[in-house]
């Protein structure tokens, strides 16, 4: 992003997809959403990494593409588009021992998915095509992370929503779901 000495891109850069390109510039980084290619991602010199502390933050990449039966496999929709279950066990171990203060992902908990549900189809009413909030593996994990730890602020995308909140007051984590484009400056 221009301006910023150093950046993270929450995912969903298309990359994988044809034609789509992502610039290596020193000190900007991603992790990849649900609407990358995972092996494309990997291979790429800015990739932070799909789960662990990175820089301070504790990362988790990946999610679960509700609209996949509307994309191609290996084109636009990968079948491994989610962390599978031995990497989110170990997700779930590296979680313990550092207590971040900040977690940065692509997917939300699914403690979170009714209230990003409802400001969805507050935004766009064909959102209620989804169906109702399901959750996913990754949204499920995240909830086991809550369980082990409770960060003083969670970032994630996925949901082109702008909005900050808590889930419950006695909750001490500041939840932010970034829109589209959105920056939120962190100092760390």
């Amino acid at each position: 992003r221009a301006g910023y000495e150093r950046s993270l891109q929450l995912g969903d850069l298309g990359l994988g997809f044809q034609g789509v390109y992502f610039p290596d510039r020193p000190g900007h980084s991603f992790f990849r959403g649900n609407h990358d290619g995972p092996d494309a991602c990997r291979a790429h010199p800015s990739y932070a990494k799909d789960f662990g502390m990175w820089n301070g933050v504790f990362i988790v990449a990946g999610g679960f593409s509700v609209d996949a039966k509307w994309r191609t496999p290996g084109l636009t929709w990968w079948p491994d588009e989610e962390l599978n279950d031995a990497d989110l066990h170990e997700m779930l171990a590296e979680y313990k021992d550092p207590k971040p203060k900040v977690v940065i992902t692509h997917e939300a908990p699914f403690k979170m998915h009714q209230i990003l549900k409802a400001g969805a189809v507050t935004r766009d009413p064909s959102a209620e095509q989804w169906g109702p909030a399901r959750g996913n593996r990754t949204a499920f994990a995240m909830d086991e992370m809550l369980k082990i730890h409770l960060p003083e602020l969670w970032i994630h995308g996925h949901w082109h929503l702008s909005l900050s909140f808590r889930l419950q007051k006695s909750l001490t984590t500041q939840f932010v779901c970034l829109d589209e484009l959105e920056v939120y400056e962190l100092d760390i």
